[in-house]
């Protein structure tokens, strides 16, 4: 099922598919593909706040083994698709428990055949954070190479009653949506995948300079996967240097992410 709103609005439109095409990616709106499109024709990616619900599945990500440790506190800091072939996860963890606990953690996660590199800092005690890079889950996957950016982690995200899952993503486009949600369908068939999707309008917090940074980012291919520029195209490209682009970006970001988490 896929539904979708217009800016901030919490009404939407849904629409169930017929028995014989339930699970399908449907648009609400059938004009959806010409919008956002320019008079000369050229294509403008629309950028939207996406809400998926699917069912859990049986997920062996590592990460789920230190969420079960017990008595055992994790705060996801970071997590960013790695280059190399194939492709890896980079997630940095921040892991409140005891030194035995964590001792017996971190000798577990060496052990994987799924984790490639492990590093850690001790902050405080009884406090570390966790450098962790693995193997690359397929979904997780599948929304980098869609250019999206998870709101949160669907590792962390605990079941509803109708035994579903909620992630959140911000992804331009629709078309690469189409095959992230088929990527999902054919992982978790039942119960059918759900996808609410609305315009992401740009935030009046974002200063002139951040949304210019954000756009040119977009355009260039910064946020696919892999990414077709780095930093320092990025600033040539706004005639600054790579760590005023960086800092720009950041503060970009926790503005965006900020204002998704309190829509």
């Amino acid at each position: 099922m896929y539904s979708e709103g217009m800016g901030s609005s919490v009404a939407r439109k849904a629409i169930v598919p017929p028995a014989e095409s339930r699970g399908a990616f449907q648009e609400t709106n059938p004009n959806r593909r010409a919008m956002g499109r320019p008079a000369n024709g050229s294509s403008v990616r629309e950028l939207s706040l996406v809400e998926i619900r699917f069912a859990p599945g049986d997920d062996r990500d590592w990460l789920l083994k230190v969420m079960g440790t017990p008595e055992t506190y994790v705060k996801l800091r970071n997590c960013r698709p790695t280059d190399g072939s194939p492709p890896g996860l980079f997630r940095l963890l921040e892991i409140s428990c005891s030194s035995v606990r964590f001792a017996g953690l971190l000798r577990e996660l060496r052990q994987r055949s799924d984790v490639r590199h492990v590093a850690v800092t001790p902050v405080a005690p009884a406090r570390w954070l966790l450098q962790v890079e693995s193997d690359l889950p397929a979904l997780c996957q599948g929304i980098f190479e869609a250019g999206g950016t998870c709101v949160g982690c669907r590792l962390l995200s605990d079941a509803d009653e109708d035994g579903r899952i909620s992630w959140r993503i911000l992804a331009p486009g629709s078309e690469p949506l189409r095959a992230l949600y088929e990527r999902i369908l054919k992982e978790r068939p039942t119960p059918s995948p759900v996808v609410h999707r609305q315009r992401y309008r740009e935030r009046s917090s974002l200063t002139r300079r951040q949304s210019l940074a954000l756009r040119t980012a977009f355009r260039m291919g910064y946020y696919e996967f892999p990414r077709r520029v780095g930093l320092r195209a990025l600033a040539e490209a706004m005639g600054v240097s790579r760590s005023t682009v960086s800092e720009i970006l950041r503060r970009a970001e926790v503005k965006v992410m900020e204002g998704l988490h309190s829509a």
